[in-house]
Protein backbone atom coordinates (compact mmCIF):
# COMPACT_ATOMS: atom_id res chain seq x y z
CA UNK A 1 0.00 0.00 0.00
CA UNK A 2 1.40 3.29 -0.85
CA UNK A 3 0.31 5.98 1.44
CA UNK A 4 1.25 9.02 -0.83
CA UNK A 5 -1.32 7.52 -3.90
CA UNK A 6 -4.00 6.53 -1.18
CA UNK A 7 -3.85 9.94 0.23
CA UNK A 8 -3.42 11.71 -2.83
CA UNK A 9 -0.97 13.62 -0.81
CA UNK A 10 2.87 13.92 0.26
CA UNK A 11 1.21 14.90 4.22
CA UNK A 12 -0.32 12.47 5.95
CA UNK A 13 -0.93 14.85 9.08
CA UNK A 14 -4.31 15.26 10.28
CA UNK A 15 -7.17 12.39 11.64
CA UNK A 16 -9.21 12.46 9.01
CA UNK A 17 -6.63 11.66 6.69
CA UNK A 18 -5.94 8.71 9.14
CA UNK A 19 -9.64 7.50 9.30
CA UNK A 20 -9.59 7.42 5.39
CA UNK A 21 -6.43 5.13 5.94
CA UNK A 22 -7.87 2.73 8.28
CA UNK A 23 -10.61 2.17 5.94
CA UNK A 24 -8.13 1.15 2.94
CA UNK A 25 -6.13 -0.93 5.57
CA UNK A 26 -9.12 -2.55 6.85
CA UNK A 27 -10.13 -3.29 3.30
CA UNK A 28 -6.62 -4.89 2.62
CA UNK A 29 -6.43 -7.08 5.64
CA UNK A 30 -9.57 -8.81 4.77
CA UNK A 31 -8.24 -9.56 1.49
CA UNK A 32 -4.73 -10.37 2.21
CA UNK A 33 -2.48 -11.97 4.56
CA UNK A 34 0.51 -9.70 4.71
CA UNK A 35 0.06 -5.93 4.54
CA UNK A 36 3.20 -3.65 3.31
CA UNK A 37 2.66 -0.01 3.35
CA UNK A 38 5.43 2.72 2.01
CA UNK A 39 6.12 5.76 3.97
CA UNK A 40 7.62 6.62 0.58
CA UNK A 41 7.30 10.11 -1.09
CA UNK A 42 5.92 10.99 1.79
CA UNK A 43 6.85 14.44 3.35
CA UNK A 44 5.29 15.16 6.95
CA UNK A 45 3.68 12.52 8.96
CA UNK A 46 1.86 13.08 12.04
CA UNK A 47 1.04 11.09 15.33
CA UNK A 48 -2.12 12.35 14.95
CA UNK A 49 -2.99 10.41 11.60
CA UNK A 50 -0.83 7.32 12.88
CA UNK A 51 -3.05 7.13 16.04
CA UNK A 52 -6.24 7.20 14.08
CA UNK A 53 -4.78 5.12 10.97
CA UNK A 54 -2.07 2.19 12.11
CA UNK A 55 -3.06 2.68 15.82
CA UNK A 56 -6.72 1.83 15.78
CA UNK A 57 -6.12 -0.86 13.40
CA UNK A 58 -3.66 -3.00 15.51
CA UNK A 59 -6.15 -2.23 18.70
CA UNK A 60 -8.93 -3.18 16.94
CA UNK A 61 -7.28 -6.21 15.15
CA UNK A 62 -3.76 -7.30 17.38
CA UNK A 63 -3.70 -10.01 15.98
CA UNK A 64 -3.28 -8.61 12.32
CA UNK A 65 0.03 -6.64 13.67
CA UNK A 66 2.45 -9.17 12.46
CA UNK A 67 1.13 -9.37 9.43
CA UNK A 68 1.96 -5.66 8.52
CA UNK A 69 4.82 -4.71 7.16
CA UNK A 70 6.76 -0.92 6.83
CA UNK A 71 8.97 0.74 3.86
CA UNK A 72 10.38 3.69 5.54
CA UNK A 73 12.32 6.68 2.73
CA UNK A 74 15.80 6.18 4.17
CA UNK A 75 15.77 10.47 4.25
CA UNK A 76 13.07 10.42 6.79
CA UNK A 77 14.22 8.03 9.92
CA UNK A 78 11.92 10.04 12.29
CA UNK A 79 9.13 7.93 10.80
CA UNK A 80 10.09 5.27 11.75
CA UNK A 81 10.25 6.02 15.32
CA UNK A 82 7.19 7.94 15.55
CA UNK A 83 5.17 4.21 14.18
CA UNK A 84 6.58 2.43 17.03
CA UNK A 85 5.81 4.85 19.36
CA UNK A 86 1.81 4.27 18.14
CA UNK A 87 2.37 0.85 18.53
CA UNK A 88 3.98 0.78 21.79
CA UNK A 89 0.94 3.16 22.98
CA UNK A 90 -1.78 0.53 21.67
CA UNK A 91 0.30 -2.07 23.25
CA UNK A 92 0.50 -0.28 26.69
CA UNK A 93 -3.75 0.61 26.66
CA UNK A 94 -4.66 1.89 30.19
CA UNK A 95 -1.10 1.58 31.04
CA UNK A 96 0.07 4.64 28.64
CA UNK A 97 -3.24 6.44 29.74
CA UNK A 98 -2.69 6.41 32.95
CA UNK A 99 0.93 7.65 32.42
CA UNK A 100 0.09 10.58 29.97
CA UNK A 101 -2.61 11.85 33.06
CA UNK A 102 0.34 11.31 35.39
CA UNK A 103 2.57 13.33 33.33
CA UNK A 104 0.08 16.48 33.10
CA UNK A 105 -0.94 16.35 36.31
CA UNK A 106 2.65 17.21 37.54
Amino acid sequence: MELKKILGSSLATNPKQGKSFFSSLNEAAQGSNEIEISFEGIELLSSAFLNESIGKFVMMFPDKESNVKFIYPIDQPIFETKVNDVLDNVKMGDKYDEWLENAQTH
